[in-house]
């Protein structure tokens, strides 16, 4: 076998295995994992928004929509994750022009375009439901890993079924879509 994998046995074998920082236990259902210390997570990718482009009006409703939705979904148990992913892309212009003013401002547009790195934004949010605690599970869950097939909090499963529902509908603008 000529894998190249081989080539690098040595480098590969001193190697950290991710799987120690990976906290995911199981899929609960298609759109749900459990983690370690008994959490259930859902992840979302959302749509931008054009903050620099908007109307202020349009602004002041959308912080007020956003501030009602986290409210809403604020919870001991909760806990909300933001990532952004930055990708660098190539910009594609297209388009025939009759005029050439027109095509000659295009391609000078695209020659400048190109001179300079863009990048296509992603944003993605986690949310975290802890489950039940008592006071003496807490300091044990600390020291102790959870079996990968314990029992999921159906308490917290009902938390993150209502979260979710209120996430969804109350920031429907931005097309939350549920990752598997």
């Amino acid at each position: 076998m000529t894998d190249s994998r081989l080539k690098h046995k040595k480098i590969a074998v001193r190697e950290t295995d991710d799987i120690k920082f990976i906290p995911y236990t199981r899929h609960v259902d298609d759109t749900l994992v459990a983690l370690e210390d008994g959490s259930l997570m859902r992840m979302y990718r959302v749509d931008g928004r054009p903050f620099e482009t908007s109307d202020v009006g349009d602004l002041n409703t959308w912080h007020n929509k956003l501030n009602i939705a986290w409210r809403s979904i604020g919870d001991d148990r909760v806990a909300l994750w933001t990532h952004l992913v930055r990708t660098a892309t190539d910009p594609v212009l297209g388009g025939d022009f009759h005029s050439d003013f027109a095509r000659t401002l295009q391609e000078k547009y695209a020659d400048t375009l190109k001179e300079k790195v863009l990048y296509h934004n992603e944003f993605y949010v986690t949310i975290i439901v802890r489950p039940s605690s008592m006071a003496g599970e807490q300091v044990t869950r600390l020291f102790s890993r959870r079996k990968a097939n314990a029992e999921i909090d159906d308490r917290a499963l009902t938390i993150m079924a209502d979260k979710c529902r209120d996430f969804e509908t109350l920031l429907a603008d931005v097309v939350p879509e549920p990752l598997s």
